[in-house]
């Protein structure tokens, strides 16, 4: 395999990380308690003012995580037809057919498997708010 090559492999390694994290953070916040961070906020928890603010409009929170999720699932077609493309030549034309098909597929995988995670550590992350990333700015404040 070539540099270029290996260089779309690590690109759809770090594109599952980043589908991960966005299927993750829905069930994480989607299922976080909204007493337990409204009395979090109360105590002045670091973090929690924040988490409030997030959760005070779920419908912006939930479409800006849909669009970012929809987003990696279509790069991670685009750099796995490429890679098939490259690997296969002619031959990867049928290769590229499936990989136009795994978006919904790699919804699944990823959400799936990262929800689960999330969902068997709900109490831990309700306990950390102060452990969520920082608002990137993009999102509703």
């Amino acid at each position: 395999m070539t540099t270029d090559q290996w260089l779309h492999v690590l690109g759809l390694f770090v594109l599952f990380i980043f589908s991960a994290f966005f299927s993750s953070s829905e069930t994480a916040l989607m299922s976080m308690d909204r007493l337990r961070v409204k009395y979090l906020a109360e105590k002045e928890r670091p973090g929690a003012k924040r988490l409030e603010a997030l959760l005070s409009k779920p419908d912006d929170l939930l479409s800006a995580i849909l669009v970012g999720n929809n987003l990696v699932n279509i790069m991670i077609s685009v750099f796995a037809t490429a890679l098939f493309l490259d690997l296969f030549g002619q031959g990867g034309e049928f290769c590229s057919v499936h990989c136009s098909s795994y978006g919904p597929g790699s919804i699944r995988w990823t959400g799936f498997s990262a929800a689960m995670v999330c969902r068997g550590q709900r109490s831990r992350f309700r306990s950390y708010p102060g452990s969520l990333p920082m608002n990137p700015g993009w999102l509703p404040a």
